[in-house]
């Protein structure tokens, strides 16, 4: 590849510790058929072989390929310094021990014209051997928020990788990976950018292969209280039906980080942003029927 002064999409890739899967991962990327595009490593303080890797890439003369090093401060933090180097109209992202086809960002290229916000695709999943378990697809077509809210229904709406996002909504808005959450930061990245867009355009393909590992086992003790609270502050502004899966999903994980704690300090927090939500006239607590949930809030 050589250097373009222009590219048309940034893909940018936060890299940890992922020797084993990378060398495949930048070689599926590099492998596109669509050529306008710039690849943005971002070594977020990797210990093993993995800015070896990055730097036998770079070296072969790949002038579309970026590098950043920085010490060890988080994917978020990563995926932040990317967008900032991006130069391209639109971004991807791609996870370091992922991989993709060969139409991956062609397809998005095709369908992608003027009114459009976000582009979004299917995947394939990927069990711990790397062999495909199933293919997701959602219908194609073009959506509002809220209709594509209710179509992803947990599916798709977290995943940045089965989407190409717009680089003047980004900065239009301000939209940043928070840095202060361990989980769930791609859903508050992708649900802040949805509620800036206009028209959002499903394509029905796969060309991401996602390696599902064992999340619950991963982030077992990994605290969701902070992003549970902010995606209850965002998803109000959304027109979706209050008993959704994105709401009940909210407030089971509220549910565990809160119970044993009623008379704490988080319960107080919590109280607090309620209180102003329903104030706002947008909370849909009334409609909310499952015991778990109803719980939660037994002092309200």
């Amino acid at each position: 590849m050589t250097c373009n002064p222009s590219p048309k999409i940034s893909v940018v890739v936060p890299v940890y510790n992922t020797e084993r899967y990378l060398p495949t991962c930048i070689e599926s990327i590099l492998n596109q058929n669509y050529r306008n595009f710039e690849l943005i490593l971002i070594d977020d303080g990797s210990t093993d072989k993995s800015a070896d890797i990055i730097h036998d890439f770079k070296s072969r003369g790949g002038g579309e390929i970026i590098v950043f090093h920085q010490p060890n401060k988080g994917v978020s933090a990563a995926r932040n310094k990317g967008i900032e180097i991006a130069r391209g109209e639109l971004v991807c992202f791609c996870d370091s021990d992922d991989s993709v086809s060969s139409s991956w960002l062609q397809d998005f290229i095709d369908n992608y014209e003027k009114g459009i916000s976000l582009l979004s695709q299917g995947y394939i999943e990927l069990q711990e051997d790397k062999t495909a378990t199933k293919k997701v697809i959602l219908p194609a077509g073009d959506y509002t928020t809220s209709d594509y809210f209710n179509l992803s229904k947990g599916i798709t709406l977290g995943y940045l990788w089965c989407k190409c996002f717009r680089k003047d909504i980004i900065a239009a808005h301000g939209i940043r990976f928070d840095e202060s959450v361990s989980l769930c930061e791609d859903l508050l990245f992708s649900t802040e950018y949805i509620l800036a867009c206009d028209r959002i355009r499903n394509l029905a393909v796969a060309n991401y292969s996602y390696w599902k590992q064992d999340y619950g086992k991963k982030y077992k003790a990994v605290d969701t209280f902070g992003s549970s609270l902010k995606l209850l502050e965002l998803y109000p502004r959304l027109d979706i039906a209050p008993s959704s899966v994105h709401y009940v999903r909210i407030f089971d994980s509220l549910y565990h980080s809160l119970k044993g704690d009623i008379k704490g300090l988080r319960f107080r927090i919590f109280l607090q942003k309620i209180r102003r939500i329903k104030a706002s006239r947008a909370y849909p607590l009334v409609h909310m029927s499952e015991n778990k949930l109803r719980r939660i809030f037994c002092i309200l």
